[in-house]
């Protein structure tokens, strides 16, 4: 059951889970809708075993609580029912109690036995503390993709969305320096209309802006196209003890797509964020998968935008502190992220004379290169 057919009054919605928070409601709806409190008796609302979504699960005696929604227009059920059919959830009839008064409404809910209630409750307070900004940063790029993705298609993209999400609130956590900056801010940027013409594994975002100038002005409108990712880290193992470099190789589309006659990447172990990793998680976790390695300390190199004219990707480069005396020359990588990866362990002096020689062409690689160039002496001692 759908948005029901324009010039017919739609029973009232009962929303018992995510959509309780209102920021999150808002975003979905495009308007701000208190709602008025309700709740479904003798039923719970239940983590799910399997994923972490709200459920309503028969419990004698106790009551779930909600929120009902009433006066939505056809153009906000429309944007709720693009929203819920994401999660695979679709209208379905029940009576709550509304103000004393047992009132006849539809819920949001997964096919039966689409997913299985577990023992634990769903809380609010919980969801809105652990995943509530992420979900809600979420839920403002899939409200964009309304009307160019099938809701199928947004739901096979959520766990990309949500890495680029992660994004965005990195980037609100810990703005780009301002020390000498002339002290510019986003609030003196004014978006006219943005657009997602792609979204896949990477998404490309269309906006139109205009901005102040340094001359006390305003610029012109402007269309600019955005390389949309998630942050990411890079790694490059180190060995003090018996000055060993670790680097890995494997091949890079976009060096085919550049016409390099060998599109094969000789790089530091990198990885994106994924949601709720900090970079040294990622750090860790990408030299596990992608080189067999357990690091030990772990050195920030930089943080930086490595191509801020045309991409959101912001980079964490680590230099990490391990042991690569028994480390072997061999393959590895995740058959799941169709990952083939050469490692190589080379002797500073190999490494330092490949970046003399120009045969180290990756930024990061560099950038980490020259910082193990000036700190290596400090390392070892």
């Amino acid at each position: 059951m759908g948005p029901q057919k324009m010039g017919v009054t739609p029973p009232p919605i009962f929303i018992f889970g995510t959509l309780r928070d209102l920021d999150h409601l808002e975003i979905v709806l495009g308007r701000r809708h208190e709602g008025r409190p309700a709740v479904l008796e003798n039923m719970r609302v239940s983590l799910s075993k399997d994923v972490e979504l709200p459920l309503l699960a028969e419990a004698p005696g106790r009551q779930a609580d909600g929120l009902l929604l009433d006066g939505l227009t056809n153009a906000e059920l429309e944007r709720l029912d693009f929203y819920e059919r994401i999660f695979d959830y679709v209208l379905q009839p029940l009576e709550v109690m509304c103000d004393g008064a047992a009132v006849a409404a539809q819920a949001y809910r997964p096919a039966p036995g689409r997913f299985e209630p577990s023992e634990r409750d769903w809380l609010l307070k919980v969801w809105q503390s652990k995943s509530g900004a992420l979900m809600r940063t979420s839920a403002v790029e899939v409200m964009r993709m309304m009307g160019q993705f099938a809701p199928s298609e947004v739901a096979r993209r959520m766990n990309v969305i949500e890495t680029r999400a992660q994004a965005r609130l990195n980037a609100r956590a810990k703005p780009s320096s301002s020390r000498f900056k002339h002290g510019f801010t986003k609030s003196d940027v004014q978006i006219v209309e943005q657009k997602i013409p792609h979204s896949e594994f990477f998404a490309v975002e269309s906006v139109t802006l205009k901005h102040r100038t340094f001359q006390g002005g305003q610029s012109a409108e402007m269309n600019r196209e955005v390389f949309v990712t998630a942050d990411a880290v890079t790694v490059l193992p180190y060995d003090p003890i018996h000055d060993l470099v670790l680097l890995i190789e494997q091949f890079r589309a976009p060096m085919l797509m550049r016409g390099d006659l060998r599109p094969w990447a000789l790089e530091a172990i990198a990885g994106r964020l994924d949601p709720g990793e900090t970079p040294e998680t990622t750090a860790r976790r990408e030299a596990q998968e992608e080189a067999g390695l357990v690091l030990g300390e772990l050195h920030v190199v930089g943080r930086y935008y490595p191509a801020p004219g045309s991409n959101t990707e912001f980079l964490t480069s680590f230099l990490a502190e391990c042991d690569l005396s028994q480390v072997e020359n061999g393959v590895a990588g995740l058959d799941s992220e169709h990952e083939d990866i050469r490692r190589q362990v080379l002797s500073y002096a190999e490494f330092d004379d490949a970046l003399r020689q120009g045969d180290i062409d990756m930024g990061p690689l560099l950038i980490s290169g020259l910082w193990l160039q000036r700190e290596r002496a400090r390392l070892r001692g």
